[in-house]
């Protein structure tokens, strides 16, 4: 007669060491799917806010019938967030600088909260709160352009966050995690 052995309840190593590599396996895909879709509605919520600042900027634009440039008094407010050196011959001075490291102190910050002040009281009012954008989602300032629409291509403004890893790319290498929105003019420009 043939014994058959009877097993006793449980499972071999093999099985158990199966199930966990199926585990592992589907966890690490639902990591790296929930770390798309937090990055997908960091972005997302990051757009919106520079949309409320580009609608005061707007407003204020049409309460006093001036430029950006004109109401912020700078022809490009993020020039000190880009290049921390300044230009010498149109080559920057000084690297790129991880912009969540900077201080309130730094001129790149200062620069952009005493814009926010600028487009509030531009407003007469309507826009109250900006200082709620001093920083992005992920820590930086804001990058603010506003001398593009005023001057030989008629562009028109733009503002930047530096995105998650708070490097601005500028101008040719804009990182692909940055994220622009342009502003309408308040008028046409001339070239």
């Amino acid at each position: 007669m043939f014994m058959r052995k009877i097993r006793a309840g449980g499972f071999t190593l093999i099985e158990l060491l199966v199930v966990i590599a199926i585990i592992s396996l589907l966890s690490s895909t639902i990591l790296a799917s929930l770390n798309v879709a937090k990055n997908k509605a960091e972005a997302t919520r990051s757009q919106s806010d520079m949309r409320q600042i580009r609608d005061a900027v707007v407003l204020a634009t049409g309460e006093t019938g001036k430029f950006l440039k004109d109401i912020t008094e700078k022809i490009w407010t993020e020039e000190s967030c880009v290049c921390p050196g300044g230009y010498d011959g149109g080559i920057c001075n000084g690297e790129y600088t991880d912009l969540r490291q900077i201080a309130p102190t730094d001129s790149c910050y200062l620069n952009w909260a005493s814009a926010l002040s600028r487009i509030e009281a531009a407003s007469n009012g309507n826009v109250k709160g900006l200082s709620a954008f001093n920083r992005d989602l992920w820590g930086s300032p804001y990058l603010l352009d506003e001398n593009d629409g005023e001057f030989v291509d008629c562009r028109p403004d733009k503002l930047r966050s530096a995105g998650h890893d708070g490097r601005p790319g500028y101008p040719s290498d804009e990182e692909a995690d940055d994220l622009t929105i342009y502003i309408p003019l308040s008028r046409p420009c001339s070239p």
